[in-house]
């Protein structure tokens, strides 16, 4: 049933990696679970907590296998994302091709984990649910 209330779609960026991804991508879209496999080299699921080759990927057809799942269910007045989101909200907006969407996806998670390993092996951390107090220790 189509809700009346106007509702936002809002995709996440990497970080947002939980358990039991790659069974919802597997159920709703075992086209995109193949497309991931063949594009990365092997499946990126094991490893989504390793780097960013892996992690955007997984993030991004997980995103648009929930899409699937709620397509029907709300009419969504816009669809927005933040930072890797927003190419899971152009795919799901029809205003980007899913598989192109998951090939930039792809090469960029790629890019991105080549320039940290060039400069001296940087990464990125993502602090979730972290008191300012826990965060300043872990920057020290």
């Amino acid at each position: 049933m189509l809700q009346s209330t106007p509702t936002a779609v809002v995709f996440p960026g990497q970080g947002s990696q939980v358990p039991g991804m790659r069974d919802l991508v597997a159920a709703a879209r075992p086209d995109l679970l193949e497309a991931v496999i063949d594009l990365v080299g092997e499946d990126p699921f094991p490893r989504i907590d390793d780097c960013t080759r892996f992690a955007q990927p997984a993030i991004l057809c997980t995103s648009l296998a929930g899409w699937t799942r709620l397509c029907g269910q709300v009419d969504p007045a816009v669809l927005a994302g933040h930072s890797l989101g927003e190419l899971s909200a152009l795919a799901a907006a029809g205003a980007l091709d899913e598989h192109d969407a998951l090939r930039l996806v792809v090469l960029r998670g790629r890019l991105m984990a080549e320039s940290g390993a060039a400069v001296g092996g940087g990464t990125m951390l993502a602090l979730l649910g972290a008191t300012p107090a826990q965060a300043a220790a872990l920057a020290a």
